[in-house]
């Protein structure tokens, strides 16, 4: 059964960044993106053990297929709360990955 998704303050920050991008530099993939975003959100909710662990449990990890992006989240037991989505190409990509949340 689906659980519900709750997108913390941090990731709506991280939300932001990934609409200037595309806005800015490939407006053309925008609702692709935002359609694959939708679609990996719906799979974790029903879904939490699919993506790979990200540093310390239970923070897990799922990279979007066909865009940059990767979603960083926790299987909080009665909801999925999503910590950051984190653009793959950026300088600190590692560290935000596995940093302490």
């Amino acid at each position: 059964m689906a659980r519900p998704v709750v997108i913390v303050q941090r990731a709506i920050v991280n939300l932001r960044w990934f609409r200037v991008y595309y806005d800015d530099i490939f407006p053309e993939g925008l609702s692709r993106a935002n359609a694959q975003i939708d679609k990996i959100l719906r799979l974790l909710a029903s879904y939490p053990k699919m993506g790979r662990p990200a540093g310390k449990s239970p923070r897990r990890q799922f990279s979007i297929p066909n865009i940059p992006f990767t979603i960083v989240y926790r299987d909080k037991g009665d909801v999925i709360e999503i910590l950051r989505i984190l653009d793959q190409r950026s300088e600190s990509y590692l560290k935000d990955l596995f940093e302490r949340s």
